[in-house]
């Protein structure tokens, strides 16, 4: 729960510490129905949302780069 409703997020974990590094709550009212990483060992981590939007993040930080 965030802001009183339901929210999306997606975490990155260190693997080392088995503790989250990174948790980002997603600020729109939609679920998160794909995910995806790619395209390449370096490339961006990719989630579709069951409204259509394609939200693309920096697997670094898990800052937003693009919104489709």
């Amino acid at each position: 729960m965030h802001d009183n409703k339901q929210r999306p997020f997606i975490v990155k974990i260190n693997l080392e510490s088995k503790q989250p590094d990174v948790i980002k709550i997603l600020r729109i009212e939609d679920k998160i129905s794909e995910v995806a990483y790619g395209p390449y060992d370096n490339g961006y981590f990719i989630v579709g949302m069951e409204g259509g939007q394609i939200l693309v993040f920096d697997v670094l930080n898990l800052d937003r780069i693009h919104q489709v």
